[in-house]
């Protein structure tokens, strides 16, 4: 009953319209039918007798509505599944059934997105698995289902084991890359400058050789979670390459061994000589000419400013860096140094000969055009 306080206007709802409002409708039942999976309930032939009675006793509800919708025919067209399953008999197959085993399907929708996205661990679904194999699988009523259920679960779990390893590898590979690059510093530093500091490139307290020996020990267990795959093949290749700098490295690291920090921290100035030609080849090998240009200067400087004494003079200098191969580090320095700028001027030059033959082309394209 409600009434205005404006007026003595009254709208009264009789007892049949509020029944009427409260229930249940084709429409909503059809939902209920969807949501609880009603099809397949019968398609596994597990609808038990309690949901079934559920069922016919809301359709009792709607008797005397019109039938004559889509939603009701939809509906309706299980009643004589349900009256027979009503009948059945109940026992033990029928507790993971009402308890809402059908849900599962949602779990496995959901895996399935999470297998996709790579974020789902295989031991998450392989519980499931061992589950429905040990307490459905043996139960004839639950077998339908049960072969529902691992059709679409054993292959998700060989799917989340594949991103397992494939993420283990790409993190492998990734490593690989980087030790790889490190040692081909080392070789290629040494190449141009004739010293390096192998340490000083493949940094910590472990010797460089054990390091690149370790990794090379990760890599092939890498390799090993799956030989086959796309990111195996790259570690097999990464392997090999890794496996021929090795002996390189070896001569490397045995004529530039790792001297006493404490020894070596009375002759700063040569240590940083030696690190500032050591930069300057890093930046040739990439490319940088500017840095380069810079790091030259650097080292012409630290000479004239130190003087030849400070930076050579003395055997514990000498291990460190001799006048020698300052000479010739930075004369290799200087001159690829050159050849990196005509090789840059040659590019400008070429890309201004390419825009002038664009823009007299489009001249005369214009003229005929004319």
């Amino acid at each position: 009953l409600k009434q205005s306080t404006r007026s003595s206007t009254r709208v009264i709802f009789d007892s049949r319209h509020l029944v009427h409002l409260w229930q249940m409708t084709y429409k909503e039942l059809l939902e209920e039918v969807k949501q609880r999976r009603l099809a397949q309930l019968f398609e596994y032939e597990i609808c038990t007798p309690k949901i079934a009675k559920d069922f016919l006793d809301k359709l009792s509800k709607l008797e005397g509505e019109d039938a004559s919708s889509d939603e009701a025919k939809e509906v309706l067209k299980f009643k004589d599944q349900l009256k027979t399953a009503s009948e059945g008999e109940g026992g033990d197959w029928t507790e993971p059934v009402d308890g809402g085993c059908m849900e599962i399907f949602e779990q496995l929708q959901s895996w399935e997105e999470s297998v996709k996205e790579g974020t789902l661990e295989a031991r998450e679904i392989e519980g499931m698995v061992e589950y429905v194999e040990k307490k459905w699988v043996p139960d004839p009523k639950m077998s339908k289902i049960a072969a529902a259920v691992l059709e679409k679960a054993k292959p998700m779990v060989q799917a989340a084991k594949k991103a397992e390893r494939d993420k283990e590898q790409s993190r492998v590979v990734s490593e690989m890359k980087f030790t790889t690059g490190l040692a081909e510093g080392v070789i290629a530093t040494y190449g141009m400058l004739g010293f390096t500091v192998p340490h000083f490139i493949i940094s910590g307290t472990v010797p460089p050789m054990e390091q690149l020996e370790s990794k090379l020990t990760y890599f092939k267990e890498g390799l090993a979670i799956d030989p086959e795959s796309e990111l195996g093949k790259q570690l097999s290749a990464g392997i090999e390459k890794v496996e021929g700098l090795i002996p390189q490295m070896q001569l490397i690291c045995k004529e530039n061994p790792r001297q006493d920090m404490k020894e070596s921290a009375d002759y700063k100035q040569t240590i940083a000589l030696k690190a500032t030609l050591m930069a300057g080849s890093a930046c040739a090998i990439k490319g940088n000419l500017e840095e380069l240009g810079k790091m030259i200067e650097k080292a012409e400087a630290a000479l004239k400013e130190d003087g030849e004494a400070t930076l050579f003079e003395g055997e514990a200098k000498q291990k460190i860096l001799t006048k020698a191969q300052y000479d010739k580090g930075l004369e290799v320095l200087k001159a690829k140094l050159k050849e990196l700028t005509e090789k840059k001027d040659a590019e400008a030059a070429d890309a201004k000969t390419e825009k002038t033959e664009k823009t007299e082309k489009s001249k005369e394209t214009k003229d005929e055009a004319a």
